[in-house]
């Protein structure tokens, strides 16, 4: 189990914002299914630990930077009540093949600039996928939103061991950043498009683990 760090009026904070980027803007709603994001990780806030140590108690036996995936769950619904759908019958399971990241920086298109130098630090990307929702059921997935390349440089290094050039400048202890993810999907029966948008408040700091 691992506890943030952060005093309670951050964290009243963080869940505020987190409930106000959480609602959800679906397009496609003419095709004969209508999916929906039921809950992004748990429709709860992003908590990104940048460093998890073998052994808390015993920082000599070092650590590394923990691989995290964010779990998605959308549900399939019938467009049309009167419709009778058989489940995994050929009628219009929907599969979502990439998703869009966009870290939110009114000051930048191309991402977020967290340490406030003029320079972008997180990048929207799109990363391919896939994730299948059978037809009047519901399917879940797993993503990636913090990765690998954002915590191994700086700023985000800074905030764990990792640290990097420039590190000595920064006296932040987390970082956090609003993010869009929108979900691209086709209906496979009538090759009808579908985009699901959903947001997800994202805090990223070094995580106390027990």
């Amino acid at each position: 189990m691992r506890t943030h760090h952060l005093l309670p009026w951050v964290i009243l904070t963080m869940v505020a914002l987190g409930l106000g980027v959480a609602g959800c803007n679906e397009e496609g709603l003419d095709t004969r299914n209508i999916v929906e994001v039921v809950s992004l990780n748990g429709n709860a806030p992003l908590n990104s630990d940048v460093w998890e140590w073998i052994d808390p108690k015993d920082p000599s036996k070092g650590g590394g930077i923990p691989k995290e995936f964010v779990e998605v769950i959308f549900n399939s619904r019938k467009h049309d009540d009167a419709l009778i759908v058989n489940p995994g019958a050929p009628f219009g399971s929907v599969r979502f093949y990439e998703y869009d990241v966009e870290f939110i920086d009114t000051r930048h298109e191309n991402g977020a600039d967290l340490n406030n130098d003029g320079k972008v630090d997180l990048v929207n990307f799109t990363a391919p996928w896939n994730a299948v929702v059978p037809t009047g059921q519901t399917a879940s997935g797993f993503l990636e939103i913090i990765g690998y390349d954002h915590k191994a440089v700086p700023p985000v290094s800074c905030l764990g061991p990792v640290g990097g050039s420039g590190c000595s400048f920064e006296s932040a202890v987390q970082y956090a950043v609003s993010v869009n993810i929108t979900f691209h999907g086709i209906e496979e029966t009538s090759g009808d498009d579908i985009v699901l948008k959903r947001g997800i408040y994202v805090v990223m700091a070094e995580l106390m683990d027990e």
